[in-house]
């Protein structure tokens, strides 16, 4: 049984900074910097976020979801990627 002065295990909140973004992506197997997610802020192209006191912040299940959604189709050999 734990003691009550030791902290419970940390949670993800389902809302991250872009720095959290970047590593809970790169985590999942899409490998990302915080910079990028910034870039794509301003040019398009980038998942959703929301601002919080100016600051942006994402979901993670749009982050999932856009990562997965920028995967090409499956392929079985090269040929067919033409």
């Amino acid at each position: 049984m734990p003691k009550s002065n030791e902290n419970p295990t940390p949670v993800m909140s389902s809302h991250v900074n872009r720095r959290e973004a970047a590593q809970f992506l790169t985590d999942r197997g899409f490998p990302i910097a915080a910079a990028t997610l910034a870039k794509k802020a301003v040019t398009g192209g980038g998942p959703p976020y929301r601002l919080w006191n100016g600051r942006a912040t994402y979901d993670v299940e749009h982050l999932l979801a856009w990562a997965n959604d920028s995967l090409s189709p499956a392929f079985t050999n090269t040929s067919q990627r033409r």
